[in-house]
């Protein structure tokens, strides 16, 4: 029955209390130092282990609130709105109702629609941006303000139209002002104008007159000379007899007065040249032929210097005169397009209009007389 033999068991070995290792770890007794740090490690280990179930429980707390508002937010978001999307809200009740309430004319607004909302839509966006918590309104407040939207449109409309028709003024009015500033630029431009050309005929005038008064002398000039010539040649063309003759009756006259005499003698045998009367004159004045050269020279040298001083002024008024004559072109065409501009401008026709009725209106008005004598 059995097969297997009996195995011997190994003897355990058991060392007596007097082979047993002796305790290297010391006995620490209650009232010893030892002791004493045991407790305060042991107190240090219990604070550390405090301090850090609290930091957990701290985080905890905290993760648990952000998820309550996150939840909360979420619930608070489908029950509010931002003041943009009110705002935006509220013009879209608006219009619709406005269109309802026109009924076939409501495709008119399509015209003023955009206009009316880029002016609405920050004026709703700060009232409810008022009435926002946290920065949000709640849609009980939207549903609100959403009966009065048809109401608030309507004011805002007539503000706008209101605020237009100011700026329309106002635009109207500095384009007036512009107008004015133009038509006294351009009006000066053409008194300076027409002051520079009465300068430049007076001064024309005045180089006339010199120019008259130089040909003068020199017509003398050349009288004095023809006739020297002239008396040369006749003198000339006489005999030798003759000649003796002529030489003994001036044989001790002064050779300056028988040349006076003989050329005013020429000189008056030409009865109907001006030039020839005025030499004569002139020999007659100074008493002498030389005088008379003399006299001329020095004028016409004179008169020439004044005539040169003369044109350089005109032609300095004629460049000043094509200055302000292209100045005042500019200027008019700056005027003609100003009031275009001001013709052009919306409002003009209806507040012209409406300013010359006004002063027709307050314009005193003859009363008829009733033959009584009061």
């Amino acid at each position: 029955m059995y097969t297997k033999l009996f195995r011997t068991i190994p003897v355990q070995h058991i060392p007596t209390p007097s082979a047993r290792p002796i305790m290297t770890r010391p006995i620490v007794r209650p009232n010893s130092p030892d002791m004493d740090k045991l407790y305060r490690k042991a107190a240090e280990l219990e604070y550390a282990e405090q301090n850090k179930y609290e930091q957990e429980l701290s985080t905890y707390n905290k993760i648990k609130m952000e998820m309550e508002a996150q939840s909360t937010d979420v619930n608070k978001k489908g029950e509010t709105m931002t003041p943009k999307e009110a705002a935006g809200k509220i013009l879209d009740a608006a219009f619709v109702k406005l269109r309802a309430h026109l009924g076939t004319y409501g495709d008119s607004l399509n015209l003023i629609e955009h206009p009316l909302r880029t002016y609405a839509f920050p004026k709703f966006e700060k009232i409810f941006t008022y009435f926002a918590k946290d920065g949000r309104v709640d849609k009980q407040t939207v549903d609100r303000f959403s009966g009065y939207a048809l109401l608030f449109i309507v004011a805002l409309a007539v503000m706008l139209v209101a605020e237009k028709v100011t700026n329309q003024k106002e635009k109207i009015a500095k384009i007036e002002k512009e107008l004015d500033a133009l038509d006294k630029q351009y009006t000066n431009g053409v008194l300076d104008h027409g002051d520079i050309r009465h300068e430049i005929k007076n001064k024309q005038e005045k180089l006339r007159e010199l120019q008259e008064e130089l040909e003068k002398y020199e017509n003398i000039l050349v009288k004095l000379e023809e006739s020297q010539h002239q008396i040369f040649l006749k003198s000339k063309d006489q005999s030798i007899l003759r000649q003796l003759v002529n030489q003994f009756l001036s044989f001790g006259v002064n050779p300056e007065k028988q040349q006076k005499e003989e050329i005013q003698s020429y000189l008056n045998e030409q009865k109907d040249d001006v030039a020839a009367k005025l030499t004569a004159r002139e020999i007659t004045k100074w008493g002498s032929v030389n005088a008379v050269a003399i006299n001329a020279e020095d004028k016409i040298s004179q008169i020439s210097k004044k005539e040169e001083k003369i044109k350089g002024e005109i032609e300095k008024a004629e460049l000043s005169a094509t200055r302000v004559a292209q100045y005042v072109i500019e200027t008019g065409d700056k005027l003609e397009n100003k009031q275009m501009e001001l013709k052009n401008t919306w409002g003009y026709s209806f507040f012209s209009q409406y300013a010359k009725k006004i002063e027709e209106e307050s314009a005193p008005t003859n009363t008829p007389a009733t033959g009584y004598d009061i």
